[in-house]
């Protein structure tokens, strides 16, 4: 993975440490590091009904300021004519007063669905037509926000039991927000937790999650999150793959106006990884894995590869702490960071932490790394309860776990290849804890 990518890349030399923060997927499957679930169908009333609206007359009345100043059309009796006006007013099939009244109605119904239940941030941007603003009015929109809603009605919405907070999530490495499995997960998630859910993007779709800094992209994330009003009280933060790392960052170190309610990573390589996807073993990829290591810790490869921000070899655990731009400060693995005691209060203030775990992973390894599980010296899975990270409880994941606040999920499949029974009945019901 390493290699193939040095050769594209040009001399880049800004190589630094994030140790100072910002602040204190029916059974179907095929592999990859996308997001991989099916079964999905929409809901909802998806045809126009044919209906009768009631609207107030506008001109009801106007005969009682008719000569305010205006002309008053009378025949050779010196009887009053009807006016135009007047006829629009009497004659109920009259074209143009019918199409006033079903344009205007329903133009009110549209605003009025919209200002119900969209963003306030986005109601306000979306923007009106100028012609049927001046037709009608913001009382009358409002009017018709308290009215119940009619299920006929082309713009009913079925409104959720209950109003669930926002939801940031943060895609895996080589995916892109606009990637189609990416758009599916994502309305799950906004329709079973009632809350909005936003893709957080950082540099050029699927390339800014390869070659980039990962201290970089973690940064610029915490700028996104921070700047975006839909995440200004408590929210969700979900990762996929290395996402899981980008939303830790988000609640340990992200100096931001809100704060992370619940985090829920699938894949995520916690503890790093130790060899290149999909070659764990064999002749051919010892000698791969062997020139990654020699190359993982030079600034090219940190400030140009994302994963290797997240590479961590024990076996050459001093390189790996003082030459990685991202993990040992994330995992609190710098011992003399004076920034330690508030990353480890930050994420031990969150409400519930899921971390899932997929037994046939093939992308990262040790596949539990997932549950924060490193290998040691002699290429050995550690136990979570015997390593110094969990004993000397470096970020607050014991403390957590002791409270009763960590879910530890494990998923069958390869690397991101989940269900959408999955989702409704496991992350959901999380993410509304």
């Amino acid at each position: 993975m390493f290699g193939s990518l040095f050769a594209g890349a040009a001399q880049h030399n800004h190589h630094h440490h994030h140790d100072v923060p910002s602040h204190l997927i029916d059974e179907n499957r095929h592999h990859g590091h996308m997001p991989q679930f099916f079964d999905w169908s929409h809901s909802g009333n998806e045809t126009e009904s044919s209906h009768s609206w009631s609207f107030p007359n506008p001109f009801e009345g106007w005969k009682e300021y008719a000569h305010w100043g205006r002309i008053t059309f009378v025949d050779n009796n010196g009887a009053p004519m009807q006016t135009a006006l007047e006829s629009a007013q009497s004659n109920e099939t009259n074209p143009v007063f019918k199409w006033y009244e079903e344009k205007t109605e329903k133009y009110i119904a549209y605003e009025a669905a919209a200002k119900k239940f969209m963003l306030e941030d986005d109601y306000d941007n979306k923007g009106k037509c100028p012609i049927m603003s001046l037709l009608t009015s913001e009382s009358q929109v409002d009017a018709k926000v308290e009215e119940p809603q009619d299920p006929n009605s082309p713009f009913y919405v079925e409104e959720p039991e209950s109003r669930g907070i926002p939801t940031a999530m943060f895609h895996g490495f080589g995916d892109f927000c606009l990637q189609p499995g990416d758009i599916q997960f994502n309305e799950m998630l906004r329709r079973g937790t009632g809350g909005h859910v936003k893709c957080i993007e950082v540099g050029t779709p699927m390339i800014g999650s390869i070659i980039n800094n990962f201290e970089e992209i973690a940064q610029k994330s915490c700028q996104k999150i921070a700047n975006d009003k839909t995440f200004a009280g408590e929210f969700n933060v979900i990762g996929l793959s290395q996402g899981g790392l980008l939303a830790r960052y988000i609640a340990e170190e992200c100096d931001m106006p809100g704060k992370v309610r619940n985090i829920a990573t699938l894949g995520g390589p916690h503890m790093g990884v130790a060899a290149v996807p999909h070659c764990f073993e064999g002749a051919m990829c010892d000698i791969v894995n062997t020139v990654a290591k020699k190359l993982v810790y030079t600034d090219l490869a940190q400030d140009w590869i994302a994963p290797a921000g997240y590479f961590r070899d024990v076996n050459d655990w001093n390189t790996y702490v003082k030459d990685s731009v991202f993990l040992p400060a994330l995992n609190n693995e710098h011992t003399t960071s004076q920034y330690a005691g508030l990353r480890k209060e930050s994420f031990s203030n969150i409400n519930a932490g899921l971390f899932a775990m997929f037994t046939d992973d093939t992308m990262i390894y040790p596949k539990e790394t997932a549950w924060f599980q490193g290998l040691d010296k002699h290429g050995q899975v550690v136990a979570l309860e015997d390593s110094d990270f969990y004993k000397q409880d470096n970020i607050g994941l014991k403390t957590l776990n002791e409270a009763g606040k960590i879910t530890w999920s494990k998923i069958e499949g390869d690397h991101l290849q989940f269900t959408t029974e999955y989702i409704k009945e496991t992350l959901i019901p999380f993410l509304k804890k």
